[in-house]
Formats: C-alpha cells, sequence, structure tokens
C-alpha cells in the first residue's frame, strides 16, 4: 500500500497510527499493521508486519495507551 493511500485511511479515520499524531510509522488498519521496513527508501509502499513484528506493535500500542491514559 503507498504512503498516500494509508496516509488518506489515516485522514478518514480508517486507520490508525501507533503514535497519535504522526502520518508516517506503524499504522493499524483492517485488522492488521502495515509498516515502512527501516531500511527502505523514504518513498517506499507499507508493507504487512509479519506476526513478530505485529506483536512488539501490540506491545507497544498497549504502552502507550497507558501512558495517555
Amino acid at each position: 500500500m503507498t504512503q498516500s493511500e494509508l496516509q488518506e485511511l489515516i485522514r478518514t479515520g480508517a486507520a490508525a497510527p501507533l503514535l497519535a499524531g504522526t502520518e508516517i510509522g506503524p499504522t493499524w488498519y483492517d485488522g492488521q499493521w502495515w509498516h515502512i521496513p527501516g531500511d527502505a527508501p523514504d518513498d517506499a509502499d507499507y508493507e504487512l508486519a509479519d506476526a513478530e513484528l505485529s506483536a512488539q506493535f501490540d506491545s507497544l500500542r498497549r504502552r502507550t495507551r497507558l501512558l495517555e491514559g
């Protein structure tokens, strides 16, 4: 999925970034985590996160919600 496609989904509320207020980074959409690999070029498309990375994003999301309280 392209960055512009996912940014539009965030804008409409259909997708949620891991960190509120960000447009680039791990994003939850359609029951799955999407991300841009760290070694990818700046204009790279989003990719589905594998199970291990998804578990890490889930853990970070839980921690973030606790901090946001």
